[in-house]
């Protein structure tokens, strides 16, 4: 046990919000003025012993004024080296299979990150996975149970002997979704294409599954005294067909300290600009017997993340000179716009990152969505978020 290594970091947040007063969401704060709304902490430790095993263990506690507070093991896991070749990770996990930056398609394991972009925590799920590396390709499998029975299932292949090329083949069977099928990669385009595209990567992923992960839009008619009123009810999830989704993206570092990314991606299974339409029409129709019908539908919305076509684009400064100043050596900006195609709402969010302490990392990130009333980001609970986070590293 002498080469026993343990690391780690504590982050603390500070989340402050102008409240949509026109939103469909419950309101956390005062209406008339910004109001805290989340003081997070947030712990990951590593510790591991070179050619043998590690382990990780990440959680956090966020203490909300205007709501329950919430406490959440993200991941805890140990990680193992049978041989040179092989590896076993036992616990909750999060396994990422593919590509991309704000969407996935392939990723059929995991819950989504919070779309949107408040809780970048990536939350594992309880599952056993092995990694088998020879020198032409890697094999990657997972089970999870639940009840005492496999309850989900997959495996990734990914070719080893493609200079430039980086390619998974992916299947997943999951009682969610039923069987899914993907393919997922990047190129060096310099390499693979023209001497000229130097600094650009291109990728892409496409996916398939037999079973919707969204509730349907039913619609139904309550009958009173007063007449019949029309709302959209929630119905069940798991609907049959043949879903696809897929995403097409670009890389481009410009410099050591400059990268530029563009993303466009498509959910198969999401909810078309007319049906998320009949919903928010229902719920903006605030203390009426259609938006009380409805309301159950509060706890399936996840803005942004609910229709089926996005385009985000992001700039990445992550120092403004270099070598002329420590101060500006080590700040950097992050500049990202995340937009909706179909009902033409997004959220515009700006980060300024300084790292001149060191192993200490202070980070104020902002988010700004727009939108008309009836559009996935119009209807956001805020006017604005800020989020002052302080990360140490130990």
């Amino acid at each position: 046990m002498g080469n026993l290594k343990a690391t780690g970091n504590i982050t603390f947040s500070l989340g402050m919000q102008k409240i949509n007063t026109d939103s469909i969401f419950p309101a956390e704060g005062g209406a008339s003025h910004p109001s805290i709304v989340s003081r997070k902490t947030n712990i990951v430790l590593k510790l591991s012993e070179s050619d043998v095993f590690s382990s990780v263990f990440d959680a956090q506690y966020d203490r909300r004024p205007y709501s329950e507070n919430v406490g959440r093991v993200n991941q805890l896991y140990a990680a193992f080296n049978v041989t040179s070749s092989l590896k076993v990770r036992v616990g909750k996990q999060r396994v990422l299979w593919g590509h991309g930056f704000i969407y996935v398609p392939t990723d059929f394991i995991n819950p989504p990150l919070d779309p949107s972009g408040l809780d970048p925590a990536k939350i594992g799920v309880p599952s056993v996975t092995f990694d088998f590396i020879s020198d032409s390709y890697s094999i990657t499998g997972l089970l999870q149970r639940e009840r005492n029975s496999v309850d989900s299932a997959g495996v990734k292949y990914s070719p080893n002997g493609f200079s430039g090329i980086d390619l998974d083949f992916i299947y997943f069977h999951a009682p969610s979704i039923g069987n899914a099928l993907g393919v997922s990669g990047a190129l060096d385009a310099e390499q693979i294409i023209s001497p000229r595209l130097n600094g650009f990567v291109l990728s892409g992923g496409i996916a398939a599954h037999q079973k919707s992960r969204y509730p349907e839009v039913i619609s139904a008619q309550f009958i009173n005294a007063n007449g019949v009123v029309d709302y959209p009810a929630l119905g069940e999830s798991g609907k049959r067909g043949s879903y696809y989704s897929y995403l097409a993206g670009v890389t481009y570092q410009a410099s050591s300290n400059l990268i530029l990314m563009g993303e466009y991606y498509h959910i198969g299974d999401a909810y078309s600009n007319a049906d998320y339409k009949t919903l928010l029409t229902s719920l903006t129709n605030k203390g009426t017997l259609r938006q009380s019908l409805a309301s159950p539908w509060l706890d399936h919305l996840a803005y942004g993340r609910n229709q089926r076509n996005y385009l985000n684009i992001s700039i990445n400064q992550g120092g403004l000179t270099e070598g002329n100043s420590r101060l500006t050596d080590t700040f950097g900006v992050e500049l990202s716009m995340l937009r909706n195609l179909d009902d033409q709402s997004g959220v515009t969010s700006v980060a300024l990152i300084s790292d001149y302490w060191g192993e200490t990392t202070i980070t104020l990130r902002n988010f700004f969505p727009y939108g008309q009333k009836t559009t996935e980001f119009g209807t956001a609970p805020y006017t604005w978020y800020s989020q002052l986070s302080i990360k140490i590293g130990f």
